[in-house]
């Protein structure tokens, strides 16, 4: 929200109920100094009627749908079931935000706005939140919440059976939103990826697959996941997502081993994905750049162009001066003056001017060099990204009668 004068998390923060949001986005509640809104934040200094600017995603949003699911959860009796959706049928005075850039420079632009975003954009991009009401009772941020509070909504959807403890089970209906715990943060997302159980057909990649679903659940892979805005999920879920991967039937292949730290003389081995290796193209412009006199970093190759540059400009100097020469040693010779020295001077400078040339050219070449390598190292190398959380197996409910093993590729996110 971007109510002036409000601290974005901690004491001070505007307290809300699901069933107040429910009404604010319903524009049953429509301003900010509501008698409801007032009994749960009293120190609120607001205008009088000060209206409440409400902002909704637009197009196909997974953020709608979760924000929908958790309002029909926490209060059926003013969100109903018909208003639950990646895309539903908003009041005709409420403001449309496309995309989560879209909807986060809206909030931040407009005083007296709320909306919704997942958190790692919200986070980032420095906007208050919402002090929530979860179902224990307890307001709080999803700042302060933390990994534990989002995860946590995981575990106890797993003890209330929410969420199935057995990969082979159905997982399409599961929802993580307005789960029990005390630190539990309500609005929390969590997807899958399907995978068919019976591997056989995909003979080596088989294998590969199975490397990365392991070290999505693994310690190293988890740690990656705060980049993202998203956090880990509990040992309960990750202990199911192993339970599928071992369930998965492989072909005869190699498996693949991982190297986060140095394994003397097994780095460089087949079937090793490694932080450590590097490739021929990289290898090759380091050895270019180290190639050039007192190079020893990228910042080098600007320096080497900047010197060009210079060069450049030293020729340009020299050309005209060469010129001036040209000309003066043909007045002498009109005037039948000059001497035997004359055309001295001029060789000098063309010698001069040629050196220049030469050492230049040298220059470019290898800075076109180092740099075409570097271009076609960057357009071979897509960066790495890492997600999700989890690993069943089971049927896709959109695929009928398909057997399939689900890795989540996203990772845990809450919504604010």
């Amino acid at each position: 929200h971007n109510i002036p004068g409000i601290p974005k998390t901690g004491a001070g923060a505007l307290k809300l109920t699901g069933c107040l949001i429910a009404k604010i986005f319903k524009r049953e509640i429509k301003t900010w100094d509501d008698a409801e809104i007032k009994a749960l934040n009293p120190d609120l200094d607001v205008p009088a009627s000060q209206n409440i600017l409400v902002y909704h995603r637009v197009k196909g949003s997974s953020t709608t749908g979760g924000v929908t699911t958790y309002l029909h959860a926490v209060c059926p009796s003013v969100w109903p079931g018909s208003l639950v959706g990646k895309e539903i049928t908003w009041e005709s005075d409420t403001f449309e935000a496309e995309g989560s850039g879209g909807m986060s420079s809206k909030i931040a632009s407009t005083p007296y706005a709320i909306g919704y975003i997942d958190s790692g954009h919200g986070h980032d991009d420095g906007l208050a939140e919402i002090s929530l009401e979860n179902k224990f009772g307890k307001y709080q941020t999803s700042l302060e919440a933390g990994a534990t509070g989002i995860g946590e909504a995981a575990a106890q959807a797993i003890g209330a059976n929410v969420m199935p403890s057995s990969p082979l089970a159905d997982f399409s209906a599961v929802s993580l939103h307005n789960m029990n715990g005390e630190q539990t943060w309500p609005i929390v997302a969590i997807s899958y990826v399907y995978v068919r159980k019976d591997l056989t057909t995909l003979g080596d990649r088989a294998c590969l697959l199975k490397a990365f679903l392991e070290f999505i659940i693994s310690d190293a892979g988890q740690s990656l996941l705060p980049a993202y805005g998203a956090v880990g999920v509990p040992s309960a879920v990750k202990d199911i997502a192993q339970k599928a991967i071992d369930a998965l039937v492989m072909p005869v292949c190699t498996e693949w081993s991982f190297e986060d730290s140095t394994i003397k003389g097994g780095g460089q081995s087949d079937y090793m994905i490694s932080v450590k290796r590097r490739d021929f193209s990289e290898y090759d412009r380091s050895r270019l750049e180290a190639s050039i006199p007192g190079s020893d970093s990228d910042n080098e190759v600007t320096t080497l162009q900047a010197t060009v540059l210079s060069l450049q400009g030293e020729v340009a100097k020299l050309t005209e001066d060469l010129r001036k020469v040209q000309e003066a040693s043909h007045d002498e010779h009109e005037e039948g003056g000059g001497d035997d020295d004359g055309p001295m001077p001029l060789v000098a400078i063309i010698i001069s001017i040629l050196a220049i040339l030469v050492s230049t050219i040298s220059m470019l070449a290898t800075v076109c060099v180092v740099q075409q390598s570097r271009k076609k190292e960057e357009a071979r190398q897509m960066p790495p990204t890492i997600y999700g959380t989890q690993a069943v197996v089971g049927t896709p409910a959109n695929e009928p009668g398909s057997g399939g093993a689900s890795s989540a590729t996203e990772p845990m996110k809450n919504q604010t």
